[in-house]
């Protein structure tokens, strides 16, 4: 099947008019269409037609087709040296931020008498600020993210930290907690004026608008970007499947609930 496939590819790319018949092949396709009958109804040949002429062509001079187009750009590359603080709480911090726990109490434990050893560093003080909100004291996990804040308003990670932090607070009841989740949109909306297509504080903002009604054109939007920017994330995609059905959009929360 593999080589045949390849043949059929190297059929169709050889030839002018049979490649400019592709994209009418591939609408048929898309829309449904049985792949032997948009092939007849587009090239003509059924599926005993086509056979003969592949085993026809592939006993001939094969050319080759080159395919050329300019490559990406070349990213800026930036090197900088990782705190002290990572040595210790690096594995932790990423941990704390995929939520995986074996033991809260011992891990809590451990952020803080790590991040103790270096009171003035940064990344030990945010790693401690995240243990806190998400294992700790919440409260004094959050006045630790204003002090970070203050330091240095334009962390994305703080931002985050804090707005997830209040999400978290509001519950299972947002409606409830409207106060707490407004706060939480406006770490967010900061933290999208310095990163637009980062899939967390997206994702985050469509959490904000839970409880608010039916879900409005720009959080539909913003869920669907954050799928496009993280394919992968389940809860996500979930999370845009169910909001699309509570908009009525049911061909879209069909796509986002799809195997990726």
């Amino acid at each position: 099947f593999y080589g045949q496939s390849w043949l059929l590819t190297h059929y169709v790319w050889s030839n002018a008019e049979r490649r400019q018949k592709l994209s009418a092949y591939l609408d048929r396709y898309r829309g449904g269409e049985n792949p032997m009958k948009a092939w007849t109804a587009v090239y003509g040949d059924d599926a005993k037609g086509l056979e003969a002429k592949l085993k026809s062509y592939m006993n001939t001079r094969l050319m080759g087709v080159e395919m050329t187009r300019e490559g990406p750009p070349t990213p800026p590359v930036t090197v900088a040296a990782m705190p002290a603080g990572a040595d210790d709480l690096l594995l932790d911090a990423l941990l704390l931020k995929r939520n995986v726990y074996d033991d809260k109490e011992k891990q809590l434990a451990r952020v803080r008498a790590v991040a103790a050893r270096r009171p003035n560093e940064r990344f030990s003080r945010l790693a401690l600020a995240r243990a806190e909100v998400q294992l700790g004291d919440r409260v004094a996990g959050e006045v630790m993210l204003e002090r970070l804040l203050a330091e240095k308003p334009d962390d994305l990670e703080a931002l985050q930290i804090a707005a997830f932090s209040r999400i978290s607070r509001a519950g299972r009841k947002p409606a409830d907690n409207r106060a707490v989740m407004t706060e939480a949109a406006g770490y967010l909306g900061r933290a999208n004026m310095l990163d637009p297509d980062n899939y967390l504080t997206l994702y985050g903002y469509a959490l904000t608008q839970r409880g608010t009604g039916k879900p409005t054109e720009n959080t539909l939007n913003v869920l669907a970007r954050a799928v496009e920017l993280a394919p992968q994330q389940p809860t996500i995609r979930m999370m845009a499947g169910n909001t699309f059905m509570e908009a009525g959009s049911f061909d879209e929360a069909r796509f986002f609930l799809e195997p990726a």
